[in-house]
């Protein structure tokens, strides 16, 4: 709770800290919705600025992970729908591999 506290307040550090162990899973189901390692990096990195952005806004009595899921599935959305318009192939037409590392995480 100290660390929310902090991160609302405007504590970077704290942010950082309080999001570090959702980051992979994150990544992952980025990665699940748009098929693309690269998208999914910007994905998370859209996440983590919006979450950071509206950090002062989370509501405590739901699971900051829940809240990051959401955020993260929106960004997803968005980027699907973006693609849509631009005529871009669909996701299983340039589905990438996820990159074989150990996953500590999950």
């Amino acid at each position: 709770m100290e660390l929310l506290t902090a991160a609302a307040a405007g504590d970077e550090q704290a942010f950082v800290q309080l999001t570090a162990p959702l980051r992979r899973r994150l990544h992952v189901h980025c990665y699940r919705m748009l098929g693309s390692v690269h998208d999914a990096d910007d994905a998370l990195q859209e996440t983590m600025l919006r979450a950071w952005q509206g950090i002062g806004r989370f509501e405590p009595r739901a699971e900051l992970s829940s809240w990051c899921y959401r955020i993260a599935t929106n960004v997803c959305l968005r980027m699907i729908e973006q693609r849509s318009r631009q005529g871009a192939a669909e996701v299983d037409a340039y589905l990438q591999p996820y990159p074989d590392v150990a996953t500590p995480d999950e």
